[in-house]
């Protein structure tokens, strides 16, 4: 279940280090960190698991960094969930992300339709 608790500590994750966007045609959230037990955390709320640890070739003394992925409708989902407590600049990411989502939305028919072209 998600409490309101939940809803605003993963409004202040993402709006710290979340990235809002379209992936695929669809809406998406990345979420990166050095901590693996945040990282944990958002993973789980998306349904996902945590990816990595990547490391950086520019940076070889840096810490390891964990991402969370979500996509299509878990994305939007979550978009619309923490949107009321983002702030300005992510609420207007969200808001073009949603409206490109909603003029084409991806729906399963869809979707399976184009694996059956590719097959």
């Amino acid at each position: 279940m998600i409490t309101s608790q939940k809803v605003c500590k993963m409004a202040g994750l993402l709006e710290g280090e979340g990235w809002f966007g379209v992936r695929r045609g669809g809406p998406a959230i990345k979420f990166c960190s050095t901590d693996y037990d945040v990282v944990a955390w958002v993973a789980a709320q998306f349904g996902n698991k945590v990816m990595g640890p990547y490391r950086s070739n520019v940076f070889p003394n840096a810490k390891p960094i964990y991402v969370a992925n979500t996509s299509g409708h878990r994305a939007a989902g979550w978009m619309m969930t923490v949107y009321s407590e983002m702030g300005a600049r992510r609420k207007t990411k969200i808001r073009e992300v949603l409206r490109v989502w909603k003029a084409h939305p991806i729906t399963p028919s869809y979707t399976r339709a184009i694996k059956e072209r590719t097959a």
